[in-house]
């Protein structure tokens, strides 16, 4: 269920990001800056790939479009349309603390905005995904299983989520075991 999708009132698993974000495309490119992430054999394309066809699956009016190989960019990055994943913390933005293993960060306008279910939600126009380059991370980050839901969590913030309160779920705070 997308942002657009969801009541005011509604209960977990999907809580939306404050302030309520969504994307106003029924389809958003999902790009993959060139390089992989380090010490996961498959470069990390494949477990993005998934994480993208799981979000698919969960009955969405929201599409999910796997789109090309493109350059890295930082965190605060403009000037593009749609979602890119960035490996290793190219522009040294992640606490170097292990506390996170990866980061979306959204750019958003105030105009075009929509009220659905009684809630304003502000129009979502590109988010960056970077996983960490810290060592305490990348330890869970080559795990082929744990990449792939650490990207499947960012990529439901990047869809308009945020965390809920049920430690079972994906978009829980916190790394799901693998």
């Amino acid at each position: 269920v997308a942002p657009a999708e969801q009541p005011v009132s509604a209960a977990p698993p999907f809580v939306p990001n404050t302030p309520a974000i969504r994307w106003t495309a029924p389809a958003v490119t999902v790009n993959i800056a060139t390089g992989a992430q380090i010490g996961l054999a498959s470069g990390g394309v494949p477990e993005i790939n998934a994480a993208i066809a799981q979000w698919n699956a969960a009955g969405s009016s929201l599409s999910l479009i796997s789109g090309s190989r493109v350059a890295p960019r930082c965190l605060d990055s403009a000037g593009f349309t749609g979602i890119l994943v960035t490996f290793n913390d190219p522009c040294d933005e992640i606490s170097s603390d292990g506390s996170l293993l990866a980061l979306a960060s959204f750019g958003y306008q105030t105009s075009g905005a929509q009220t659905i279910g009684g809630r304003l939600f502000l129009p979502i126009t590109d988010v960056v995904i970077t996983t960490s380059a810290n060592l305490q991370s990348r330890q869970y980050l080559t795990n082929s299983p744990c990449f792939h839901s650490t990207l499947a969590h960012e990529l439901g913030h990047a869809i308009g989520l945020d965390h809920n309160r049920d430690p079972q779920l994906l978009m829980c705070g916190r790394p799901a075991s693998c």
